[in-house]
């Protein structure tokens, strides 16, 4: 039975691909799934009988795999780029947006200057293939998009033609195009946008009248029509077809006019602004015709590729081409300008690393080129092939965080996995080093965050193994003389060759990555589009690890010391946790460049940094005709983020064991049912108006926000301006409003740039706005001067706690509160301090919890412009409250409980901390010198923190312990805080927040000589002074 993954196919086993095109401007051919994959060598004596193979493929498909829309949402990682071959690409008509869409089954609307997603557009999608985007064309008036693909919704391949048209500046699905028994690759519109082209995987094309949804169809071909484009007189189309040709016919009524013959499969297609039609095929010609007499009026053939993508300049006097390099995949990956009339090479453009399958040109001379490990989009300047700059003079590049995952390896003592993302060489098992490390928690360890792996640490990883005993791997080409070098995998047995594995189109393709189990006793193999199979040592395939959505590019089993796992990376830009002998995932794992990062069961249980939670989210279907909702993990939190559930995911190797026990142990906060979302969901919010970017010359704006409560009555709103919390007292308790509705809310505003965002919640969850931009053209409200409130509490003593007395947490509170008040004290009209140490003589100012959680009540009365510091010294651990592990802050008076544990009612816990955080407007830090127990890190600290715009700096991290120097008469962190504010370290004058969270860093660093490192959250706020130094 062949595997979906496979699928669609063409040629020789080639992947039926996909082309788009944007108006007049140019159509896109789109290359194989992966070059790497097939050669084009057999492409013309099998191409007769491919499609129907296919067809014959898809019908002997497991029934779940083309199903109807699934009925539970779809867990998806969304990186902020692609994450597989962009197919199309198109510049919206005023230059500002560039539209692009791909194999990851989305549609990303960018703000190209900014390099941000600015809209995704997602329609209803399924396993494998299914949703998978190959053509694109935005409307002449910029207000439509429309997209075509691989949508099949069943066996039957209902809905594969379908063509979907969606509102650009909504997202919404407006007209469904639809369409059964083939795959649309190339779309483009009439020149006045009432029609609309396609092209595909049938031989026939078909011109639609989008109002009346009318279909007149293209018929003469006799192969599959891989791009069609509008002439421009909007009467006539034109068609390139793999039997060779190009095709013009008139679109009323689909009369062949002109008949244009090419010596190989025409696989591009582009049209100039004056009739003339550029076309490329697989040999790498390229043919210019006249499109009003249908003659040849120049070729070139300068390239050994295929040519995959093509484009005109806006007035016709230049020709773009596209890169697709089949038989090696060695640089340069050229993308080529020509003069249009002479087809003579003006210059080429190399930035790319690999093939470049998508590109589009824009009114002003801009070229968009799509193509490379990364799935990068790369602008630059027709006339010169200089590369776009951004605000801050880099090379601009529209791409996520991610990157494909080259290498991987496990620690000797199983104690952490490790990755890489650099490739060096294009070998299997040993393509690139290993970067990145994460360590593996044990019983009652907290996970922590992926740290950089130095080259010197990288020999206590082990990666894959090819020998094991008496056996032995190694990779060979095939008996076909085309096939790549890693198409069999031969299992050898004192040198002899025992049994083979050779992989084709439905098994993988090639062996990219592979080795031996950890007791030899079987091997792992990668392979293309998320192929991971495990075999005995005969050859025999005794199943499958199944997970990834890409080519799985390395692989390693575990070390003897713990042999119950395997790892693995790929393309997909993940790392992949398995049960080696399951087969069965236990966690996924994405690291971007930007150190976010999130660790997630295949349920959707998580830990992550304080934003990696925006990373990954739930498709939601809503039918062939709408477009799918899409909830983030962040929108979700209060029922999946579960760092406890991911830490006895990989403590027990087993997901499905972590999340059993988990609801064992605390059924009520497992009661959430994910199904649920198809009709209980997150609350809509959104900010009506004012504009964007508008001037305000008051203090205060008056903003309207609209909010439908989902079925949910919305229980919470909250306003932030510029990351300080701003929400008005009548918004903390609102009654339950069930139905949609709109708000006025009065915000303060700053001198300057204001950035307004709104969250709500109910019972399932809570979103947040886009962010609004506001210009305050005077002094505002959040100019004048607040309050400043410093809580100190440092305990040094435990008459409860037998051996647990410390040394200097009250002289660092105490330390502390001095330094804080003469460094901010100005900033403020006035202050409102708070100390409570082990050393007060008064019973009211000893740091007990009821003075304790007293004290902090106060925090309700801090408004917008106030500034809330609590500084919190003693004792912190991790403990079991409530039914669950969480940070507890141990005031003088904690004790006990006879039956074990500590009492509840002498303990706080960040809970009650978060509660009271919540209470109080303004900017608020929370500085933590508590970690003088090991193991007290707890990364829901961290993370509730960062999410309520609360700045956090803890003494140290996981698995450390909080030094004291008896020589500093402080704890380290402390003394650190001290130096920077007090002048003696690196500043002098403002103290900026984001240069004091780096100088604290430092200083710890080089007073401990690594021994301590703190971990501070400064993201959700933004730079302001905290203060002034002697």
């Amino acid at each position: 039975m062949p595997r979906l993954a496979a699928l669609p196919m063409s040629l020789s086993g080639l992947r039926v691909t996909a082309s788009a095109s944007v108006g007049r401007a140019g159509a896109r051919r789109q290359p194989p799934r992966s070059s790497r994959h097939q050669s084009f060598g057999l492409m013309r004596a099998r191409r007769a009988i491919a499609l129907a193979a296919a067809l014959a493929a898809l019908a002997g498909l497991p029934r779940a795999l083309h199903a109807q829309a699934p009925e539970q949402p779809m867990l998806e990682l969304d990186t902020g780029g692609h994450k597989g071959i962009v197919r199309g690409i198109a510049f919206t008509p005023d230059g500002q947006h560039i539209v692009s869409a791909g194999d990851d089954k989305t549609i990303r609307i960018w703000d190209w200057r900014a390099r941000q997603t600015v809209r995704t557009v997602r329609g209803e999608i399924g396993l494998g293939d299914r949703g998978k985007v190959f053509g694109i064309a935005v409307s002449p008036d910029g207000t439509q998009l429309a997209a075509g693909g691989y949508f099949c919704r069943n066996r039957q391949w209902q809905g594969c033609r379908d063509v979907r048209i969606f509102e650009i500046a909504t997202g919404e699905l407006k007209t469904l195009l639809p369409g059964d028994g083939s795959l649309v690759y190339s779309l483009a519109f009439s020149p006045d946008g009432k029609r609309l082209v396609a092209s595909g995987s049938a031989v026939f094309a078909s011109v639609w009248d989008i109002a009346a949804a009318r279909e007149t169809r293209l018929e003469g071909h006799t192969d599959i029509v891989f791009a069609a484009a509008y002439m421009p007189d909007g009467e006539r189309v034109a068609t390139a077809s793999y039997d060779r040709t190009v095709r013009i016919w008139r679109a009323t009524d689909g009369q062949p006019l002109a008949v244009l013959r090419h010596e190989a499969a025409v696989s591009a297609l582009a049209v100039s602004s004056d009739g003339r039609i550029a076309s490329g095929d697989v040999s790498g010609e390229i043919r210019l015709w006249d499109g009003a007499t249908g003659n040849l009026m120049a070729s070139v053939r300068e390239q050994r590729f295929r040519i995959p993508a093509l484009a005109f300049s806006p007035d016709g006097r230049k020709l773009v081409t596209g890169v697709a390099k089949i038989a090696d995949q060695v640089p340069p990956f050229e993308v080529s300008v020509w003069d249009a009339a002479s087809l003579r090479k003006e210059r080429a453009f190399a930035a790319h690393d690999g093939n470049v399958v998508a590109l589009a040109v824009s009114r002003d001379g801009l070229v968009a080129s799509a193509g490379g490990r990364r799935m990068p989009i790369l602008l630059w300047e027709l006339a010169t092939g200089e590369r776009v700059k951004d605000a801050a003079g880099g090379q601009l590049v529209l791409q996520g965080t991610g990157a494909a995952r080259y290498a991987v390896g496990f620690a000797r003592d199983g104690r952490g996995i490790a990755w890489g993302s650099t490739q060096e060489r294009d070998a299997p098992n040993e393509r690139g080093p290993l970067e990145h490390v994460l360590r593996l928690p044990r019983n009652f360890e907290r996970l922590d965050r992926p740290e950089p792996l130095g080259p010197a640490a990288r020999s206590e990883f082990l990666t894959a193994a090819t020998a094991s005993g008496e056996h032995a791997l190694r990779h060979r080409r095939g008996d076909d003389p085309s096939s790549r070098p890693e198409a069999v995998l031969e299992i050898l047995r004192r040198g002899e060759a025992l049994a083979r594995v050779a992989r084709h189109g439905g098994s993988g393709f090639r062996h990219f990555s592979y080795t031996f189990t950890t007791g030899g006793e079987a091997i792992v193999s990668g392979g293309a589009n998320g192929v991971l199979a495990r075999y005995d040592l005969q050859g025999r395939e005794e199943g499958a690890y199944e997970g990834h959505e890409g080519d799985v590019m390395a692989v390693a089993a575990g070390p003897p010391a713990d042999g119950r796992y395997l790892v693995s990376g790929g393309e997909d830009q993940t790392v992949r946790l398995w049960n080696q002998q399951s087969r069965r995932l236990i966690v996924s794992i994405f690291h971007g460049d930007d150190n976010e990062w999130i660790v997630w069961t295949p349920d959707g249980y998580y830990a992550s940094s304080p934003n990696g939670d925006n990373l990954v989210g739930w498709q939601i279907n809503r039918g062939r005709d709408k477009a799918a909702e899409y909830y983030t993990a962040r929108q979700l939190k209060p029922h999946f983020y579960r760092p406890d559930i991911v830490e006895r995911a990989i403590i027990l190797a087993s997901a499905g064991d972590a999340v059993g026990e988990a609801r064992r142990n605390d059924p009520e906060r497992m009661r959430f049912d994910l199904g649920s979302l198809l009709d209980r969901k997150p609350p809509y919010v959104a900010i009506v108006s004012p504009a964007d970017k508008t001037q305000v010359a008051a203090g205060t704006a008056e903003i309207v926000v609209a909010i439908d409560a989902a079925r949910e009555p919305v229980r919470q709103i909250e306003v932030f301006v510029n990351g300080t919390q701003t929400t008005p007292a009548e918004l903390r308790d609102i009654a339950p409003e069930p139905r949609a509705h709109t708000r006025r809310i009065t915000v303060p505003l700053a001198r300057g740039v204001n950035r307004i965002t709104v969250r709500a919640s109910n019972a399932v969850g809570r979103t947040e706005t886009a962010p609004l931009t506001l210009t305050g053209a005077v002094t505002g409200a959040l100019d004048r001067k607040g309050t400043l409130f410093v809580y100190a509490f440092g305990v040094d003593t435990y008459e409860r706690l037998p051996r647990s007395d410390l040394k200097f947490a009250s002289a660092d509170a105490q330390a502390f509160h001095d330094r804080m008040l003469a460094a901010a004290r100005d900033l403020h009209e006035k202050a409102s301090p708070t100390l409570l140490t082990s050393r007060a003589a008064a019973p009211e100012q000893q740091p007990t919890s009821r003075n304790i959680l007293k004290a902090l009540e106060g925090l309700r009365q801090a408004g917008e412009t106030d500034t809330v510091i609590v500084f919190l010294a003693g004792h912190g651990v991790n403990d079991g409250l409530q039914g669950r592990r969480q940070y507890l802050f141990l005031p003088a008076d904690a004790q006990r409980r006879l039956e074990g544990g500590l009492d509840q009612s002498t303990v706080i816990s960040w809970a009650q901390l978060e509660k009271a955080f919540n209470l109080a407007k303004g900017n608020r830090f929370l500085f933590f010198d508590t970690c003088h127990s090991e193991n007290s890190y707890n990364p829901e600290v961290e993370k509730d923190a960062s999410d309520a715009r609360v700045a956090v700096f803890a003494a140290t991290e996981r698995d450390k312990v909080a030094l004291e120097d008896g020589k500093l008469g402080h704890g380290i962190f402390t003394y650190s805080v001290l130096r920077v504010l007090g002048g003696q370290y690196h500043v002098k004058g403002d103290v900026w927040l984001y240069y004091f969270a780096h100088l604290v860093d430092q200083s710890m660093r080089e007073v401990s000589a690594g021994a301590q490192v703190p971990r501070i959250d400064t993201r959700s706020m933004r730079n302001i002074v905290i203060g002034r130094t002697p």
